[in-house]
């Protein structure tokens, strides 16, 4: 918990919510089921969807408890990882900062959570990360377009089609979902340091790309100090 405070409370908090969140939604249930042989072993898969659902359930404590989003976000940040999770017990950081969001989101409203567009867009943001993660990045561009049009408030979705227009030379467009997420989100280091990227790829915008990298840094990204030391000199 200590190493990742980041000098506050909410670091230590959102770890107590999420094991409270695998309690609350009868994981533990499963493992003293496994333990007396009663049960076979969860699949990677499941233990993965049980991961998601106590982070969704730790976002939603930190919101009602106070906390800012980016404290949350910093939270998964620092102990999870990208790329391919098939093979993980715990779910890739793209897929559990979407989680967090989302009950970050429903601690605002004050119904319970229901079905709704949302959660349709948030399964086409999935399907967006399966497909780029085999390589189709075409059709992971348009399913996150389509969560995009079902819920235009998932950061999530506009970050990662930024990141899949600017790898494949479409900077202009990449910048455009990097202003969205930034308009969502404005303590999003990783947002200004995708956009930084994205106009150091448009003739006239290195300053203004490099002052989206200072951003970055000073909001905690330190690998953002690389990027000024070669470009901006």
């Amino acid at each position: 918990m200590n190493s990742i405070s980041n000098g506050n409370n909410w670091g230590n908090l959102f770890i107590l919510a999420h094991e409270v969140g695998h309690h609350i939604n009868g994981h533990s249930l499963d493992l003293v089921l496994y333990m007396a042989e009663v049960v076979e072993p969860s699949t990677l898969a499941l233990k993965r969807k049980q991961e998601l659902e106590a982070d969704e359930f730790a976002g939603f404590i930190l919101s009602k408890l106070g906390g800012s989003l980016q404290d949350a976000r910093t939270s998964i940040i620092n102990v999870s990882s990208t790329g391919d999770d098939s093979y993980s017990t715990h779910p890739s950081r793209d897929k559990r900062l979407s989680a967090v969001e989302k009950g970050f989101n429903n601690a605002k409203s004050s119904e319970p959570p229901v079905n709704t567009k949302e959660d349709l867009a948030l399964e086409f943001f999935y399907k967006g990360l399966e497909s780029s993660n085999k390589g189709n990045y075409e059709e992971a561009i348009s399913y996150y377009t389509t969560s995009i049009n079902l819920e235009p408030n998932i950061s999530s979705s506009y970050f990662n089609r930024g990141i899949l227009l600017l790898q494949n030379n479409y900077p202009e467009d990449a910048i455009l979902d990097f202003n969205r997420v930034i308009k969502l989100n404005n303590d999003n280091a990783e947002a200004y340091y995708s956009r930084a990227l994205a106009k150091l790829g448009i003739d006239g915008m290195r300053e203004e790309a490099c002052e989206d990298a200072k951003k970055s840094l000073n909001l905690g990204r330190k690998e953002s100090q690389e990027f000024l030391d070669v470009m901006c000199k």
